[in-house]
C-alpha cells in the first residue's frame, strides 16, 4: 500500500459527527474527570491483579494454575450481559449508574476479606467484571456528551490512564501487600480495594453534579429499540467492534500466561513480578500519553492503523528480543505501549459512529472487548502448553487481521 493511498483512505474521509455537541464541559471538569478516572483505577486493579500474581493466588487458594486460568477467562462470559445495562444511563442518569457500580464492587471485594474462600474469590472476580461492565458505558457516554469530537481523543486518553495506573501503581502495591509474612496476606489487596472503592463512590457522589439536561434529554429522545437498530445496522460499528475484539484477544492471549512465563523463564520473585507490572504500566501510560498528544491531530483511524502495524511487529520480534530479564522487560514495554496506544485510539472513533446512541454503542463495544479477552485467555492458556512462541504468533496474526478490517471497513463508500 503506498503512503499516498494510505493517507487517502485514513485521512480524507474522517468519521463526521452527525449530531452537534449541545453541552460544554462542566466548569469543574478536571475534578470530575479525576473522580471518574480514580473510580475506574480501583476496579481495574481487581481486573488486572490476577495476571502477574496468578501463581501466588494459586498457592494461597490451593488450586492449580490451570483452574485459575479457566476461571479468569470464564468471567468474561459475563460480558454478553453488558447490553442489558446499556439502558441504565438513559433511565437513571450516568452519575447514578457509576455510583451504583462502585458500591456493587465494594460489596463484592469486601466479601473476600470477610469470607476468604476460593468460592468468594471467584465471585469477586466475576462481580468486578460486572461492575466494570456497568461503569464503563456510563462513563464513556458521560464524557462523549460533554466533549467535542475534535478533542475527545485527549479526554478519553486521560480517562483511560486508569488502566495503566492500575498496573503502574496498583500491581507493585498488591505485590508488596501479598509479600507480607502473614496467613491472610493474599486478602490484603481486597481490603485495600474495598476502602478505595468506597472513597471513589463518595467522590463521584460529591463531585459529579446532576445536570438538569441529562435525564430530560436522554429520557425523551429516541426509543431504546430504535437506538439499538441504529447501532446494529451500522456497518462501520461492526468493523469497529471487530477491531477491539481482535486487539484485545491478541493482548490477552499473552497477558494470561505472562506471570507464568516470567516466573518460569527468568525465576522472578513476587517483588520482581511487581516491578514487571510497573514496567508494563509505564508503557501503557506512555501509550495513553501518545493518544493525548497525537491522535486528535493525526486522525483516529490513521493512528489505529500505525498502532496495529507496530503491535504486530513487536509480537513477532518478542521471542528474539527476550533473551534475558532486562531484554524481556524492554520487549514487553514496547508491546504494551503499542497495544495501549492502539486500543485507546479506537475509543473516540467508536464514540462518534452513532452519536444518538452512545451508551448502546459503547456497551456493545465493551461486550466485544471482553469477549476478545475471553477468547484470548482461552487460546493463550492452550497455546502456552506448546510453547510461548505460539502465543506471540497468534498476537501478531490477530493484529494484522485487525489492520485489514480497518482498511476494508472504514473506506468511503
Amino acid at each position: 500500500m503506498s503512503h499516498a493511498h494510505f493517507r487517502t483512505v485514513y485521512d480524507q474521509h474522517p468519521v463526521i459527527p452527525t449530531e452537534p455537541n449541545k453541552f460544554r464541559l462542566p466548569s469543574n471538569w478536571w475534578q470530575q474527570l479525576s473522580a471518574t478516572t480514580l473510580a475506574r483505577v480501583i476496579i481495574n486493579i481487581a481486573i488486572r491483579m490476577i495476571y502477574p500474581f496468578l501463581p501466588e493466588f494459586g498457592r494461597a487458594l490451593k488450586v492449580s494454575q490451570e483452574t485459575l486460568v479457566l476461571v479468569t477467562s470464564s468471567r468474561f462470559a459475563f460480558s454478553t450481559a453488558v447490553p442489558l445495562f446499556a439502558g441504565l444511563p438513559d433511565r437513571f442518569g450516568q452519575r447514578k449508574v457509576m455510583i451504583f457500580a462502585m458500591l456493587f464492587f465494594v460489596a463484592a471485594v469486601l466479601l473476600v476479606v470477610l469470607v476468604p474462600t476460593f468460592t468468594t474469590f471467584v465471585l469477586a472476580l466475576f462481580a468486578a467484571s460486572t461492575a466494570k461492565n456497568i461503569y464503563d458505558p456510563a462513563a464513556y457516554a458521560y464524557w462523549s456528551e460533554r466533549t467535542d469530537y475534535a478533542r475527545r481523543g485527549l479526554v478519553m486518553a486521560i480517562y483511560e490512564t486508569s488502566w495503566s495506573i492500575a498496573f503502574l501503581v496498583g500491581m507493585p502495591l498488591v505485590g508488596w501487600l501479598m509479600a507480607r509474612n502473614t496467613g491472610f496476606a493474599w486478602r490484603l489487596p481486597f481490603g485495600m480495594m474495598a476502602a478505595g472503592g468506597l472513597f471513589a463512590a463518595i467522590m463521584l457522589h460529591r463531585i459529579l453534579k446532576k445536570d438538569a439536561h441529562e435525564s430530560h434529554h436522554q429520557r425523551t429522545t429516541t426509543k431504546q429499540s430504535h437506538k439499538w437498530s441504529l447501532v446494529l445496522t451500522n456497518q462501520r460499528v461492526w468493523s469497529g467492534l471487530a477491531l477491539g475484539f481482535l486487539i484485545n484477544a491478541a493482548n490477552e492471549n499473552l497477558l494470561i500466561v505472562l506471570g507464568v512465563w516470567l516466573e518460569g523463564s527468568f525465576g522472578l520473585s513476587l517483588t520482581a513480578l511487581g516491578f514487571a507490572s510497573f514496567v508494563i504500566g509505564a508503557a501503557e501510560l506512555i501509550g495513553e500519553g501518545g493518544v493525548m498528544a497525537f491522535v486528535d491531530r493525526m486522525g483516529k483511524r490513521r493512528a489505529v492503523a500505525w498502532g496495529l502495524l507496530v503491535s504486530a511487529l513487536t509480537f513477532a520480534l518478542l521471542h528474539v528480543i527476550a533473551t534475558s530479564t532486562s531484554s524481556a522487560m524492554l520487549g514487553l514495554f514496547l508491546l504494551f505501549l503499542a497495544f495501549e496506544f492502539t486500543l485507546v485510539a479506537t475509543l473516540p472513533l467508536m464514540s462518534e459512529l452513532v452519536p444518538s446512541a452512545r451508551p448502546q454503542t459503547m456497551s456493545v463495544n465493551a461486550t466485544l472487548l471482553l469477549l476478545g479477552r475471553m477468547l484470548g485467555a482461552l487460546l493463550g492458556g492452550l497455546l502456552f502448553k506448546s510453547g510461548f512462541v505460539w502465543n506471540l504468533a497468534l498476537g501478531a496474526g490477530l493484529n494484522l487481521l485487525a489492520l485489514a478490517i480497518l482498511y476494508l471497513g472504514f473506506q468511503k463508500k
